[in-house]
């Protein structure tokens, strides 16, 4: 799990620590799994640049593709005169404290992209964050692990895995609803990757 860094959604108080955090663990991706609202600030901005100094930040690009929002945004840390370009996935239609009947679909296109582009780069570590940190970044990161695990050995054991997670955060998958669409999802992904094996 050292993959991950887990947080919540920063507020307006709390931008800085966020990409402090960003910043410090080398963070090459983040995934957003919530939509605004008013307890909480966006972080980046639309088309210019915005400063939480040291750091300031640039919007370079943004492509809505359906249930997903891909952002390409630069960080300058001016205290150290360097540059980092960090991805940025926002899972889209899935409302705050609400439960949705496509949320393992919602996941997995989320999965997906961050897979190509670890294929692609370089991912040194991901920023996982929901509003609280530990509901759906919980079943985010457990969604990832447990799909690689399924490519390493060819079997996935979701009850340890979530185990581990909540050793060291109890609170990392919080109700049984979230633990289940883990399960599901992991099934939808490997029913989809059987079905494309067979029409090949």
């Amino acid at each position: 799990m050292d993959f991950f860094v887990a947080t919540q959604m920063p507020l307006k108080n709390t931008v800085l620590d966020f990409w402090n955090l960003v910043w410090d663990h080398e963070c090459s991706v983040i995934i957003m799994l919530n939509e605004l609202d008013d307890k909480s600030d966006q972080y980046w901005p639309e088309s210019t640049s915005v400063t939480f100094s040291p750091f300031t930040i640039k919007s370079l690009s943004t492509e809505n593709r359906g249930t997903i929002c891909v952002r390409k945004i630069e960080i300058t840390n001016s205290a150290l005169q360097k540059l980092r370009t960090v991805m940025q996935i926002q899972c889209l239609g899935w409302p705050n404290n609400e439960t949705v009947s496509n949320s393992s679909e919602l996941l997995l296109n989320c999965v997906h992209q961050l897979s190509q582009w670890r294929k692609e780069r370089a991912v040194n570590r991901v920023l996982v964050h929901c509003m609280n940190g530990v509901g759906r970044t919980g079943v985010f990161c457990g969604l990832v692990s447990a799909l690689d695990q399924a490519q390493a050995v060819k079997e996935v054991d979701i009850f340890q895995l979530i185990s581990n997670m909540r050793s060291a955060q109890p609170l990392i998958i919080q109700n049984q609803e979230q633990y289940q669409t883990i399960f599901d999802a992991v099934l939808m992904h490997l029913e989809t990757e059987v079905a494309q094996t067979k029409t090949c």
